[in-house]
């Protein structure tokens, strides 16, 4: 794929699956991230930005245009604690910064990771309606719910497992891994640069609070299909 790709939120765990996925897609991929991500390659151009706030000053040098697809993976997986202000701008006011100055530097494709679970719905909606009013070429909006949790021992994530085990005698949409997430991305952001039959994926399919004619949703339900559970 001879295109650029640019990122934000790629030091979390679904944004690092990601970066790995999009770094063998894409001829140059520029990070732009709190950190460095664990996984560099070659292709790749990292700019560490400790404070967002400050991100079109940082912007302003990178080099974007209509060949540039550009990703927007800010999960903020423990975040559901944090105020209101704070989730308002992590999850509105970063992502549209980013979003706007891209958009005014000609990009034209946007893949965004939205959860659809806890405080970030409701930010995520008032996100979406935004977006609907912008020039697309394709906008296409990843909805998740449940992720699966790290694989790590604490009391926390131990209640966390326990608690799930018990929802899992319940109707519910079974956790996306972090690679299921990264990888539905990737092919989405491939199959539509390279092979139309695949546009259907796109259709609004998930009973959201607000669908909007200008986003292309692609559900939980969906990016279990689409990666046939093996990831």
């Amino acid at each position: 794929m001879q295109r650029k790709a640019i990122i934000i939120g790629a030091t979390g765990r679904i944004g690092q699956a990601l970066v790995q996925e999009i770094s063998s897609l894409y001829a140059t991929v520029t990070v732009i991230a709190r950190h460095a991500p664990k996984f560099i390659s070659k292709n790749m151009l990292v700019y560490t930005v400790p404070d967002f706030d400050n991100l079109e000053q940082v912007l302003s040098s990178v080099v974007l245009d209509e060949k540039t697809d550009m990703f927007c993976c800010l999960s903020g997986e423990k975040m559901d604690k944090q105020d209101d202000e704070y989730l308002s701008k992590v999850y509105f006011d970063y992502p549209l910064n980013f979003i706007k100055i891209c958009h005014q530097k000609n990009v034209r494709r946007l893949f965004l990771l939205s959860k659809i679970s806890g405080k970030q719905k409701t930010v995520h909606d008032r996100l979406h309606a935004v977006l609907s009013t912008f020039d697309w070429q394709l906008c296409a909006v990843f909805l998740v719910d449940k992720i699966t949790l790290p694989d790590d021992y604490s009391v926390k994530n131990l209640g966390k497992k326990a608690m799930r085990l018990l929802q899992s005698f319940l109707p519910h949409e079974e956790p996306l891994t972090p690679k299921q997430i990264a990888v539905s991305m990737a092919l989405v952001a491939f199959w539509t640069l390279y092979d139309g039959r695949y546009i259907g994926l796109l259709k609004p399919s998930y009973t959201h609070t607000y669908i909007y004619e200008n986003v292309n949703y692609i559900s939980h339900e969906q990016i279990l299909n689409l990666t046939n559970k093996n990831f």
